[in-house]
């Protein structure tokens, strides 16, 4: 089920029915929805289909470790987990320090426990998420600008024109085709390159003629 504007989705990894049914009770009720699944297999998959406001994970799956499934869940995108253990066989810190832990619970879980640690674990799981999009909105805006860097290379070098007059240019071809300043960036350099190719082509098919040599006096 998708999750509803505004609610958090929780995805639970859990081996045992009784389990299972701490979970439900706990996460009843409104601002939440929730699916629980029973083995590593499932959450990889679920993973893949939905993206989870954050997983609640047994350390020990029936067919794989929880932190095995949660890497893999996390390849494309990290996954918020709050990791479940039993105080006899605890997660040593080394093998966690690659994934996005937001908290921690006692195996076997209890209701009230649950409802304890889960607003924490949203509130730094929407906090991660944020700044994720910030992150990848920075990056992205570079890449645009190093585009539109290069298309007024190109229509400097090919108009032999100066740089503001070869960004006007860029920017009225933009505004001409209804099309964002990145889009026609990439326009262009297409374009050169296929300039470029043609003259290679031309410089191929028709060398220039030696020039004459001088005669000795």
């Amino acid at each position: 089920m998708p999750p509803l504007p505004n609610s958090c989705y929780v995805l639970v990894a859990c081996s045992l029915p009784e389990s299972a049914t701490v979970y439900r009770e706990a996460l009843a009720g409104p601002g939440h929805e929730f699916l629980v699944v029973s083995t590593g297999a499932e959450l990889i998959e679920r993973c893949r289909t939905a993206c989870p406001t954050l997983a609640i994970v047994e350390a020990d799956l029936p067919d794989m470790s929880g932190l095995v499934a949660v890497r893999e869940a996390s390849r494309k995108r990290p996954l918020p987990v709050v990791l479940v253990f039993s105080p006899s066989r605890p997660v040593p810190l080394d093998q966690t320090r690659d994934l996005l832990i937001v908290g921690h619970l006692i195996a076997p879980p209890r209701e009230d426990a649950i409802k304890l640690t889960l607003p924490l674990a949203e509130f730094h799981a929407r906090r991660f998420d944020a700044l994720r999009q910030e992150v990848e909105g920075l990056r992205q805006a570079l890449e645009d600008r190093k585009l539109i860097e290069q298309a007024k290379g190109a229509i400097m070098r090919r108009l032999h024109v100066n740089e503001n007059d070869a960004f006007r240019l860029l920017r009225q071809y933009a505004t001409d085709r209804n099309r964002k300043l990145v889009e026609a960036s990439v326009r262009v350099l297409e374009a050169a390159e296929v300039f470029l190719a043609l003259e290679r082509r031309q410089r191929e098919a028709d060398p220039a003629p030696l020039q004459p040599q001088r005669r000795a006096l």
